[in-house]
C-alpha cells in the first residue's frame, strides 16, 4: 500500500514510543487539572483561517508612551540606501 501512494515503507522505533507514551502517562495528571494542554502536530502546521488585518486610523501610537513618542518626534534619523 505504501508503495501504491509513493511512501517510504518505515519501521517504528519501539524505544521512543516506550518513552513518548511514558511521558504521556507521567503528564496525565497536569492534563487532567488544566494546566497542560495537548494538541494534534497537524494543529501546529495548519494556516488560519483568516489571516488578521491590523489597522489604526493614529498609527498605533495609542500603544506607545508618550516620552517615547517624543524622543522618535525630535530625534533626527538618517535613512540609508
Amino acid at each position: 500500500m505504501n508503495k501504491l501512494l509513493g511512501m517510504q515503507a518505515r519501521s517504528t522505533d519501539k524505544a521512543a514510543l516506550t518513552d513518548k507514551i511514558r511521558f504521556l502517562k507521567r503528564i496525565t495528571p497536569m492534563v487532567a487539572a488544566g494546566f497542560v494542554k495537548l494538541l494534534p502536530v497537524s494543529v501546529l502546521f495548519d494556516p488560519p483561517r483568516e489571516t488578521p488585518i491590523f489597522y489604526s486610523d493614529n498609527y498605533f501610537e495609542m500603544h506607545c508612551q508618550p516620552k517615547s513618542l517624543g524622543y522618535f518626534a525630535t530625534t533626527p534619523r538618517e535613512i540609508s540606501t
